[in-house]
């Protein structure tokens, strides 16, 4: 999915960082850069990936649901993406109930 880049441009760097407190600590995320080999990430873990500069998509699953993010890196720009799994609305109940909660995935860019 990703463009070459005119010329010998620097490659982008892309990191992945699953490291939030309230992520449920549990479930592999397992990731795809553009159509490449799955990575797992588990919680606590960051993973980096050199990648040709331009348009990319990731995707992400953790057996229960999926996200997919896409972005434009730049020649030489480091882009950080959030990885997260939540209990998903109403999870609390379930877990009660039936000692299962679904987690969500989610993806986000971060900012800072």
């Amino acid at each position: 999915m990703s463009e070459p880049a005119a010329g010998n441009a620097s490659p982008a760097t892309l990191t992945f960082v699953r490291n939030a407190p309230d992520d449920v600590q549990d479930r592999w995320v397992r990731l795809f850069i553009d159509d490449g080999p799955e990575e797992i990430l588990r919680y606590g873990e960051t993973l980096t990936r050199k990648l040709p500069a331009g348009h990319h998509r990731v995707r992400a699953h953790n057996t229960l649901s999926a996200d997919t993010i896409e972005f434009d890196a730049a020649p030489g720009q480091a882009v950080r993406i959030k990885v997260f799994n939540s209990v998903a609305k109403g999870g609390v109940l379930m877990l009660m109930a039936t000692g299962f909660a679904f987690i969500n995935v989610r993806l986000e860019l971060a900012t800072e």
